[in-house]
């Protein structure tokens, strides 16, 4: 007679592996639970730490652990500790931490402090110095040599000194921030290439910044047409029609224009009136409708 397998043996075999499958997902569920738990309870202690030592509102904070997970208290307290040296308050840090909350995780000692005190020692005033942080706490994650002193010091060549640097950084904290020699410069060359004197262009970048930082290819676009209308270079109105034009959108312009043609002036008075008076497109709708 041949030998019979037991009936038992393919039945084993099958129960072991459901046993497996059972135990492999026992053990994946687990993980996945544990996994969880673990997420939560760090949203709790970024949260608790967020509304406790931060300063920040319930819903802020709540807003805030869902983007960011606390890591280390000891360099969030660091980092705390180096604002409340340089005189932040706590509305400020909490100001700071709702924007750029990351920071809470940065060597505050190594990469935080020797920016802040690159900027008091270049003349920034405290006061100031506290104020452009909260606005745009991005400027601490900025690199100090490639970036905050290298423009600096472009900057204060371009502008003639230390006070000027310092207008033009309050009004526009990007100049910090950008490559100027591909962002900023680059619009600097258009305005001296249309003759414009170079003390309108230091005034434009102390008391409209912003205007600089523009595209350098739609920059040049719009001075060209500037010329075009027949705005000279060489007054204060061409600088005038470049803050206008920076400062509007294609769309904002013609409602405006059509805004001034439906009181009854022609294409030239419209033409003319922004020749003598750019600003004339920047005045809200309701205050040039009376």
């Amino acid at each position: 007679m041949g030998l019979r397998l037991p009936l038992r043996t393919p039945l084993r075999l099958c129960i072991t592996r459901d046993r497996c499958i059972q135990m492999h997902f026992r053990l994946l569920h687990g993980y996945t639970l544990k996994t969880q738990d673990t997420c939560s309870s760090n949203e709790g202690l970024t949260y608790s730490y967020l509304t406790s030592s931060c300063g920040l509102s319930p819903a802020a904070a709540l807003s805030v652990a869902q983007k960011f997970r606390l890591r280390n208290i000891e360099k969030a307290d660091s980092f705390l500790s180096v604002l409340t040296e340089h005189g932040f308050t706590e509305a400020q840090i909490a100001q700071v931490i709702t924007k750029a909350p990351s920071l809470l995780s940065s060597t505050a000692e190594k990469s935080i402090k020797p920016k802040l005190e690159f900027l008091l020692s270049v003349g920034l005033p405290s006061a100031a110095l506290v104020k452009i942080v909260s606005g745009n706490p991005f400027l601490l994650r900025t690199s100090l040599e490639r970036r905050l002193r290298t423009n600096f010091n472009i900057l204060k060549t371009f502008l003639g000194g230390a006070k000027e640097t310092i207008t033009a950084v309050c009004r526009a904290t990007r100049f910090l921030q950008h490559n100027l020699e591909e962002d900023v410069l680059p619009n600097v060359k258009t305005l001296e290439e249309h003759g414009v004197p170079r003390h309108r262009i230091v005034k434009l970048a102390t008391l409209y910044p912003r205007a600089l930082l523009r595209s350098p290819a739609l920059f040049r676009k719009e001075a060209a047409l500037l010329k075009e209308m027949g705005l000279d270079p060489h007054k204060a109105t061409f600088v005038h029609g470049i803050v206008v034009f920076c400062g509007l959108n294609n769309q904002s312009k013609v409602r405006k224009l059509q805004l001034y043609r439906s009181l009854g002036w022609s294409e030239e008075d419209c033409t003319l009136l922004f020749k003598k008076f750019p600003f004339c497109l920047l005045f809200r709708m309701k205050e040039s409708n009376e």
